[in-house]
Order: structure tokens, then C-alpha cells, then sequence
């Protein structure tokens, strides 16, 4: 959170990854060791993540959910990113971890799904379901503000979801995800807009200029 010394700025885009590096000062370890350690943490997570996506997706080859984890821990670029102290990985397993919660919620939606009765419609959803995908999302965010786009694609899919089951449904699962997701994000905001007058890191803005 400081490029200059003592000087607060809003620069990074990763403020959660930023937190998580910092521990290894705090507690006096090698910062070095440290980011590769969370680096392969976050690459051994996606792994796992994808191998859960897979038995969703294709349950009938559920047996066969090894091949994706080994094929996602030995992919070279993964490999890479693992071990350039960057936020990558924590992206992208947090990002996979979204789509199966989702998943997982969407088939208690689905009457067509083998893993429930027929009577799927009287079967309600725990609240803390909501609660744990917003705050997912939010924490998503917090690692890079692309996230922004799954939250958009999730809100959209829970929405339409919850029509199934009346107005009522749909505005209880919006709101808790989106509340849970906003009292995530509540630090990050009042940080920038305290360091920079405005809620998204500065680099963000800069990416926009460029790109224009």
C-alpha cells in the first residue's frame, strides 16, 4: 500500500494478495519462500476446485476427476504464475470456487437434478449458501477488480433462478449475496476513496486510459 515510503497510495489492484504477502514480514519470514508457498497453495486449491468442477459438469466420469486437476497443476503458464509472487492463481481459484458454489445451488434450483426428489420444489435453500457465495465474490474483488464481471454473471444467474420460485425468492437471494458481497468489499472501499477520492485503486483507472 505504499510505493514511497510513508507516503499511502492506491495503487494495488490485489489489496487481498497485497495482506497476504505482508504476513511473512510480520511474522520475520523469507517474503521470497513465502510467495512461492502461496503461490503453490493457490495452484494445488485450483486443482482441487477443478476437480469438483469436473464431477459437477460431467458426473457420469466422476471417477476420471484426476485427469483435470493434473492436467491444471501441470499446465506451464500455471505453473509460471505459481511462482511469480503474483496474484494470478488466487484469481483464478477463487474464481472456479464461485462457478461451483453457483453450481451446487443451481442444481437445488433444477428439478431435473438426479440428487434431489421430486417435491425439489418445498426443498428451501439455506440462506448461508447466499451468504457464502457473496462472500466469495467479494473476496474475489478484493484479489483483482476484474472480478466484477463473475459477480455481474452470478447475480444474473441467481436472479433468474429465483424466478422460479416467485419474486420473493429471487429478491432474498440477491439481497444476501449482494449484501454479504458489499460488507466484504467495505474496507476496500473507504481505503481508495480515503488514500484517492475514489472506491477502485488507481492503477484501474490508468489500465482505462491506456486502453482508450
Amino acid at each position: 500500500f505504499e510505493f514511497i515510503p510513508g507516503v499511502v497510495s492506491s495503487g494495488s489492484t490485489a489489496p487481498l494478495w497485497t495482506l497476504l504477502l505482508a504476513i511473512s514480514y510480520l511474522l520475520g519470514l523469507p517474503f521470497r519462500l513465502w510467495a512461492y508457498a502461496l503461490g503453490a497453495l493457490c495452484l494445488a486449491w485450483l486443482g482441487v476446485s477443478c476437480m469438483t468442477l469436473w464431477r459437477s459438469l460431467w458426473p457420469q466420469w466422476a471417477h476420471r476427476d484426476w485427469l483435470a486437476g493434473l492436467v491444471v497443476v501441470l499446465t506451464w503458464p500455471l505453473i509460471w504464475a505459481a511462482a511469480s509472487g503474483m496474484e494470478t492463481l488466487l484469481f483464478a481459484a477463487l474464481g472456479v470456487t464461485v462457478c461451483n458454489r453457483y453450481l451446487k445451488i443451481s442444481k437445488q434450483y433444477s428439478v431435473s437434478s438426479i440428487q434431489y426428489s421430486e417435491k425439489l420444489t418445498e426443498y428451501r435453500i439455506p440462506n448461508t449458501e447466499y451468504a457464502i457465495l457473496g462472500f466469495l465474490l467479494g473476496l474475489l474483488i478484493l484479489t483483482r477488480p476484474d472480478g466484477v464481471v463473475l459477480v455481474l454473471l452470478v447475480t444474473i444467474g441467481l436472479g433468474l433462478l429465483g424466478l422460479r420460485r416467485g419474486m420473493g425468492q429471487a429478491a432474498l437471494s440477491l439481497g444476501i449475496e449482494l449484501g454479504t458481497a458489499v460488507l466484504t468489499l467495505i474496507p476496500y472501499f473507504a481505503f481508495y476513496y480515503l488514500a484517492s477520492g475514489t472506491i477502485w485503486p488507481n492503477t484501474l483507472y490508468a489500465k482505462q486510459t491506456e486502453y482508450a
